[in-house]
């Protein structure tokens, strides 16, 4: 017995028994989208407060704080978060993804790939598909999209009151329900 528990303990010791763990990089990491309003009037907003990583499984999780919406202008920034998401009752959104061992290996791995991964948002959760790119080098790893994803609010349970009430703050302006969402991610081992 006491053999084989020196055994796990070199393998341990030798970083043999897990595969790397990565940290989010939180000051270059983003996720952004648009809000489309009468049509053509695009105006974009990104989330930066975001936490995340990759565990020995491969497993990415990433906790997007609703609170962190940045659209430039800040009356808009709390107008998003309490009349649209209702950030008071689901003050973020998560995602998770099984990364493949392959991507994780010790070399350079430059892919292009489309990853399923559970959003959950507003209390909801859909499995979407992201095309991205995935670039590690050394301690780096860079997952970024290659397209946006585009999401809508009702997918999620949104109700389209709060559109509505978010609506009657810019003059009863139409808003689409609809969002291009892009993003890149850096994680540090």
């Amino acid at each position: 017995m006491k053999k084989i528990l020196l055994f796990l303990l070199v393998l341990t010791a030798c970083g043999l028994s897990k595969a790397a763990q990565y940290e989010l990089n939180r000051d270059i990491s983003r996720v952004s989208f648009a809000t489309v309003k009468l049509e053509y009037v695009i105006e974009s907003a990104s989330i930066s407060s975001l936490t995340g990583s990759i565990n020995e499984a491969g497993l990415l999780t990433l906790d997007i704080p609703i609170s962190g919406i940045d659209t430039g202008i800040g009356i808009r920034n709390e107008r998003l978060n309490k009349l649209f998401f209702q950030s008071d009752l689901f003050p973020s959104a998560k995602v998770s993804a099984q990364i493949s061992n392959s991507l994780l290996a010790p070399e350079t791995v430059v892919k292009q790939l489309t990853v399923p991964a559970k959003v959950t948002l507003y209390g909801q959760t859909q499995e979407l598909e992201f095309p991205v790119n995935v670039v590690k080098c050394g301690n780096l790893l860079s997952v970024a999209s290659t397209e946006p994803v585009i999401i809508r609010a009702s997918q999620f349970g949104i109700p389209a009151k709060n559109l509505t009430e978010l609506a009657k703050t810019v003059g009863q302006i139409p808003i689409s329900e609809t969002v291009p969402v892009n993003f890149s991610l850096v994680f540090s081992k």
